[in-house]
């Protein structure tokens, strides 16, 4: 039996004849129950030291030692041979030759072992690469891994950075576009503009800013006060005075930045390309909207146009609607596009409304519309519905070559001048096409048909003394 084994046993019973001997010893049960954890310590330490041995690498003493004990084997070998058959006989030969066959075969055998060691030591230097260019190439994506997460940190927290700033600065601009000093008003105003032009993303909000502005309640100045009359009546005249320039700077920022096209055709830097107009209930000062471009929906619904309205080559691309407007002075509508349905529902024009050239393709709706002077309608093209059902229209409203290709239905006494409109009857698109004329006019078919209008059959309005004509 070995003597640590016997050692360690010895110990364990001295230490159990201890405990029995004296079992209130505080020492001895102390020392007794630290025994296993101990015991628990050298094992441990015994399987690390057997696990460092097994992965050592055998150094240059080992080496040469086991070298110099192969070398004194075959020395010794040799010696022995020679003592043992170097008599010369024929037995001693041929025992010679039997060793000799025996140690080519063995050398033989040793050299393969040479041949399978080497074999391994290029397999393990070729694992040892690859494994090595494994690590490499998992440490570098790591690396590049890391690399783009600190990036997107990075570019994160700009973004974030921007957008607290852009914030701060929409709120300080609002905050002042609502101040009593007219001059810090104007400041928010084109702080707003400003903004718009570098972050494109609140573009659509400075608009909704802009539109409730012009939303907001106002009061004409009117007329200058007199020299004596109380002072709080020339502030309040200073203040609305102020207020309209206001509005009118409001006004001309929203339409400059709807308008696509600059001088030499290109599309304008500062077009907003994406805004919704909210314009209902406001009042509009000599309202500008010449060539401007809406691609959502626009709402003029209840608004008051106080002075001349200019709507020359707008293009409006989504619904647009204008019911129970009201225009005071001049409209003008030359060239513009209605893309989809428009609503001009109770609409009511005050002074003359000039419509001509104009191209309603989606339905238009004029119902209960109210003209108190003059409409021009010449040369307008409705390539949808065009109702004009209890519209009050005088003796100056003239359609005089406009083209309907679709149902088109007036009052049935209205002073309207039809002479010369152009209707699509009974098109292929839609079988059931009507035209409700008013009293006195009725359709004769259109003999030379122009190369513009497309299908058929066309008819020509003309001026007759008869009843309601329905084709």
């Amino acid at each position: 039996m070995p003597t640590t084994a016997l050692g360690t046993r010895q110990q364990h019973f001295a230490a159990r004849c201890s405990t029995e001997a004296a079992p209130n010893d505080p020492k001895i049960m102390t020392e007794g129950a630290d025994q296993p954890r101990q015991m628990d310590k050298q094992a441990q330490g015994l399987q690390r030291s057997k696990a460092e041995t097994s992965g050592r690498v055998l150094s240059n003493r080992t080496v040469a030692a086991y070298a110099t004990g192969l070398l004194a084997l075959a020395v010794g070998l040799a010696w022995f041979l020679l003592a043992e058959f170097a008599t010369g006989s024929e037995i001693d030969k041929a025992r010679i030759d039997v060793v000799r066959t025996v140690g080519s075969i063995v050398l033989g055998a040793g050299g393969g072992v040479a041949l399978l060691l080497a074999a391994r030591r290029q397999q393990t230097a070729e694992q040892d690469l690859a494994h090595r260019r494994r690590v490499q190439q998992h440490a570098e994506r790591v690396a590049a891994d890391t690399q783009d997460l600190q990036q997107q940190i990075a570019r994160d927290n700009v973004a974030d950075a921007t957008e607290r700033r852009i914030t701060e600065l929409f709120d300080k601009a609002v905050d002042k576009l609502g101040a009593d000093n007219a001059a810090v008003r104007f400041g928010g105003l084109y702080a707003l503009e400003r903004l718009a032009g570098h972050a494109i993303n609140q573009q659509h909000a400075i608009a909704h800013v802009l539109c409730a502005y012009l939303r907001m309640p106002y009061s004409d100045p009117g007329e200058p006060p007199a020299d004596d009359v109380d002072e709080s009546q020339k502030v309040l005249f200073q203040r609305r005075r102020e207020e309209r320039e206001v509005r009118l700077a409001v006004q001309r920022v929203l339409a400059e930045h709807l308008r696509p096209e600059e001088q030499d055709g290109r599309i304008s830097a500062g077009f907003w390309p994406a805004v919704t107009i909210d314009l209902t209930g406001a009042t509009l000062l000599d309202f500008d909207w010449t060539g401007c471009r809406t691609v959502k929906p626009a709402t003029f619904s209840r608004a008051t146009f106080v002075g001349d309205a200019v709507f020359t080559g707008a293009s409006f691309g989504d619904l647009v609607r204008f019911d129970l407007a009201r225009f005071t002075g001049r409209s003008w509508w030359d060239s513009a596009t209605f893309d989809s349905l428009t609503l001009f529902t109770g609409t009511t024009f005050t002074r003359d409304a000039l419509f001509h050239d104009a191209t309603f393709t989606g339905r238009a709706m004029f119902n209960e519309v109210k003209i108190e002077h003059a409409a021009w309608f010449h040369g307008t093209t409705f390539g949808e519905q065009a109702m004009f059902v209890q519209s009050s229209l005088t003796e100056d409203t003239f359609f005089n070559e406009a083209t309907f290709a679709d149902f088109v239905a007036f009052p049935r006494q209205s002073a309207v001048d039809l002479d010369g409109a152009r209707i699509l009857v009974n098109n292929s698109r839609n079988p059931r096409t009507r035209a409700r004329l008013p009293v006195g006019w009725a359709l004769e078919p259109l003999t030379h048909v122009p190369e513009d209008l497309d299908g058929g059959p066309w008819f020509v309005v003309r001026h007759t003394s008869g009843t309601v004509q329905i084709a």
